[in-house]
């Protein structure tokens, strides 16, 4: 079908009591919370607490030993990753890396592609691809660019993007997919301060639009600057889940990072 300039707001992600065992380790222990109403959430706790299992199980790339995802009411527990993709919950490395020969407009349409039919495949093979079509993915493309502040950069080939700006490009790339909700694994892992800024503006433009976002994310600063509510693991278990500022204040949280974050929370 034609490619719309407007998605769908995600209702609500609702993850009931799940379970993860690796050996003999508890890698997520009875973990549930609830999204919905779109906005801008986070997933945090310290290293090996379960928050990339979590994403795991989500996003179907491994089932649970127990435990039920729903995604607008629908189960979606132990769907294969593509299934989960479909419904509209995108991950941003479910979009592969960036085809660096092609230009960095290309690569976002080639996620203007995943949602209109076929998939990768089809976005580089273009069978039969209708001129009108084309016209309107080149125009989203360059709407999503905009969004992330790439525009400047369209024409140019992704491989000579710095780091940041080839982060902002995933970006890009996966919310012209048409998700309803995006999970984002680190999107801040290796950026500068002033990178981070532009990432975090990005993450704003694309929530605004009404895509619900969901990030793992060690950058506590820019946790607090841009999520409406944070769940916390530790462990594998679920020790806190609120505001940012509820989540700053909460004894457990300070116990489980050492009391090490507390002036970080507070920045």
């Amino acid at each position: 079908g034609p490619v719309r300039g407007t998605c769908q707001a995600m209702t609500s992600l609702r993850v009931e009591s799940l379970c993860k065992n690796f050996g003999g380790l508890r890698a997520v222990d009875d973990v549930s919370f609830e999204l919905s109403g779109g906005g801008i959430h986070a997933l945090i706790g310290p290293n090996g607490a379960g928050k990339t299992t979590l994403f795991n199980l989500i996003s179907g790339r491994i089932p649970p030993a127990s435990g039920r995802v729903l995604f607008d009411g629908e189960e979606i527990t132990g769907l294969p990753p593509h299934r989960v993709a479909a419904r509209g919950i995108i991950r941003t490395f479910q979009l592969v890396r960036l085809f660096e020969d092609m230009t960095v407009a290309g690569n976002v349409a080639v996620g203007c592609h995943l949602r209109t039919r076929g998939g990768v495949g089809a976005a580089l093979l273009r069978p039969g691809w209708s001129v009108r079509q084309e016209a309107e993915v080149a125009r989203r493309a360059m709407e999503m660019l905009d969004l992330v502040g790439l525009v400047g950069e369209a024409h140019r080939p992704a491989n000579e993007l710095t780091y940041g700006h080839q982060r902002l490009l995933e970006l890009a790339r996966a919310a012209a997919s048409g998700p309803r909700l995006l999970l984002l694994d680190e999107p801040a892992a290796g950026l500068n301060a002033a990178e981070t800024a532009h990432l975090a503006d990005a993450i704003r433009a694309i929530a605004a639009r009404g895509i619900g976002v969901l990030l793992i994310e060690h950058d506590m600063e820019l946790v607090m600057r841009i999520a409406a509510r944070i769940v916390v693991l530790d462990f594998g278990r679920k020790i806190a889940d609120g505001t940012p500022q509820d989540v700053a204040r909460d004894p457990a949280v300070l116990a489980a990072y050492l009391g090490g974050v507390e002036a970080d929370l507070d920045a």
